[in-house]
């Protein structure tokens, strides 16, 4: 694993050089909390597919005190076009629950949960749940049958009785938001409930992620991680936090068993930049994605290019230019081009069982990105993604993520390293 080391004096001797006045500590900056508990919960990956596969999210209050309102954005994998955004109103230690499912029109998403409404101002119960059709996509070869679900803490306070319509009134009447805190988790629950398969995993924390200083969070304009104006952490920072260079991810891949490894960039909105309808790898709002355009041509411009090296339980490894087993791998040199990626590994491809290392291969990534404490050149030598595994087989259905090493994050204009831009060097697992 790739540790990152602090140069703290030659970075105070350069701040005092330069007289600059910039905040370089961990406070400054979101991370990916390891205890699972933050302001911005992502879920990485939804099924809402016909036929019955379903997926439950839930998000917890952790607070005994305060009360907390939180924006649910859902979105599509391809190009992360947003399909439907709504509210939940959250009383001290309580938790949202709610289904994406394949419906009568389609995919959508349930709750009976009285965190959430049903209707204006009626909030959901088994009588009235909320049962609320996804958009169709714009492109036509992205779905909403599969995607990703991010949750932004927009307000907390405490609130006289915490009642659902008290805190409703509360939010709505307030005249700034409140500083957010970390008080959020989150849980993915993913399956076929008619035949038993289900698996669950903890959702992705960002902490230390002031949701939204500048204005309330709504439902009139979208929210993305890192905007201008609702975060005092900018969209560089969220991509420096989760910046990695490589993943070591397992697999059983048997004539019963199956393997999906999945890899989401949540920062990349290709369709809300993109000058093509959303259906363009083209223009993006993260800058890591920005300055790969710069840097590749043709139908790779905008992809993360990675290496695979295959090993099986014995630590054999081979490569297609000099196989040693049969049958020989896929080319070791691909592309992720999208916002959620994924590879179905089967026994047509891979030894039976083994792990598989991604490097990435891009090279370094340079600003400048402005980041809001002074640090107008950010570099890092990886790619802002969350990996996780799906395993199908005999003994079931998991969702795990994946190991991965940090990715070195530094100032160009210093010419240091960057540490506490990435407290943590693994997802936490469930």
């Amino acid at each position: 694993m790739k540790k990152l080391f602090a140069l703290v004096t030659l970075v105070s001797v350069f701040l005092i050089m330069g007289g600059m006045a910039m905040a370089f500590n961990s406070g400054d900056h979101t991370y990916v909390a390891e205890n699972g508990k933050g302001s911005v919960i992502i879920w990485p990956l939804y099924g809402a597919l016909d036929g019955g596969w379903q997926t439950d999210i839930n998000i917890v209050n952790t607070s005994a005190t305060n009360s907390t309102v939180v924006k649910i954005v859902i979105r599509s994998p391809l190009y992360s076009q947003e399909l439907l955004d709504f509210l939940i109103y959250l009383s001290p230690n309580d938790v949202w629950w709610g289904r994406l499912q394949y419906g009568a029109s389609g995919p959508e998403i349930y709750s009976t949960d009285d965190s959430c409404l049903s209707a204006p101002g009626v909030f959901a119960t088994t009588a009235t749940p909320m049962q609320q059709a996804l958009i169709t996509p714009s492109c036509a070869l992205d779905t909403g049958q599969i995607g990703y679900v991010v949750g932004y803490q927009a307000w907390n306070a405490v609130v006289a009785g915490n009642t659902k319509p008290a805190i409703k009134t509360a939010y709505e009447a307030a005249v700034a938001p409140q500083l957010t805190a970390d008080i959020l988790t989150g849980t993915l629950d993913f399956g076929l409930a008619a035949g038993g398969l289900l698996c669950s995993t903890r959702a992705i924390a960002l902490a230390n992620y002031d949701s939204c200083l500048a204005a309330m969070l709504n439902l009139g304009t979208e929210t993305y991680l890192g905007e201008a104006g609702n975060a005092s952490d900018t969209i560089a920072e969220v991509e420096s936090a989760l910046s990695r260079d490589a993943f070591a991810l397992p697999y059983v891949a048997d004539t019963t068993d199956v393997t999906m490894h999945f890899w989401l960039g949540p920062t990349k909105y290709a369709f809300a930049g993109s000058t093509g309808g959303g259906c363009n790898n083209d223009v993006y709002r993260g800058p890591f994605y920005t300055a790969k355009v710069a840097s590749t041509v043709g139908t790779t411009a905008g992809c993360v290019q990675y290496g695979m090296n295959l090993y099986d339980l014995s630590e054999n490894t081979t490569t297609p230019s000099t196989p040693i087993f049969s049958p020989t791998p896929p080319a070791t040199l691909n592309y992720w081009c999208y916002e959620l990626n994924w590879l179905l590994l089967d026994s047509t491809l891979l030894f039976q069982e083994g792990w598989i290392r991604y490097a990435l291969t891009n090279g370094a990534f340079i600003g400048p990105y402005a980041t809001g404490d002074g640090v107008d050149d950010v570099n890092f030598d990886a790619a802002p993604l969350i990996p996780t595994v799906m395993q199908l087989g005999g003994s079931g259905l998991s969702l795990k993520y994946g190991a991965s090493d940090l990715g070195n994050v530094g100032s160009a204009l210093l010419g240091v390293l960057l540490p506490w831009y990435q407290t943590t060097d693994n997802y936490a697992d469930n």
